[in-house]
């Protein structure tokens, strides 16, 4: 993955960040946004954009392992016994070519031994990456949105109902979406791998 691809994903976690901790602030602070508050001088947007990229990597690295247990760790375990063919495949051929390679190692094999498969892998991460995120962000921007209206009142009961109702559902699609993107990155790792192994083995007889 290039630097700015990188750059890129850290900055979207961080304004994710950005969001409810600006409504916690507000929130604490009895603050009644209206909007010129959002008219941000020019001078403000690096300082911001510095700001963003910053929480976006301490975002990232707190969520990540949480992240890993809940919903990673689950959908490897579940294409580890879905592919478990595929994977024993991969042990004998990679013990043919070198030495046998266990399932922890392949997303490394990959990015070893094949730059357009590799790619594949780092995107599908980075997508991964900005999903999990933002599912604790849905969740605590619906939170501090709510505890902000109900102390500043800008907002009527119904429509706030409706704005939590809505950032429920973004919350339950996003953790959904995470979950078959972990699934799929799973398996794009194996049928990378094994890919990869084939076309080492045939190389290997054609010479």
């Amino acid at each position: 993955m290039n630097i700015t691809a990188i750059f890129v994903e850290l900055l979207i976690i961080g304004l994710g960040v950005l969001c409810w901790l600006f409504l916690f602030v507000a929130y604490i602070l009895g603050l009644k946004l209206d909007s010129s508050f959002f008219q941000i001088n020019p001078l403000f947007i690096a300082p911001l954009t510095a700001i963003s990229y910053i929480l976006g990597i301490v975002a990232d690295r707190l969520i990540r392992d949480l992240f890993i247990q809940l919903v990673e760790n689950p959908a490897r375990t579940k294409v580890h016994k879905e592919y478990a063919e595929k994977i024993d495949r991969i042990k004998n051929l990679s013990a043919a070519i070198n030495k046998p390679l266990a399932p922890m190692e392949l997303e490394k094999f990959v990015r070893a031994n094949s730059q357009d498969l590799g790619q594949k892998i780092d995107y599908n991460r980075n997508r991964l990456r900005i999903c999990r995120s933002w599912i604790v962000h849905f969740l605590l921007i619906t939170i501090t949105f709510c505890a902000w209206n109900n102390k500043v009142n800008v907002f009527d009961s119904s429509q706030q109902t409706w704005i939590a109702i809505t950032g429920i559902i973004l919350f339950a699609v996003t953790f959904y979406t995470a979950i078959k993107l972990s699934v799929d990155h799973q398996r794009d790792i194996i049928e990378s791998s094994e890919i990869i192994l084939v076309n080492k083995k045939e190389n290997i007889k054609d010479s």
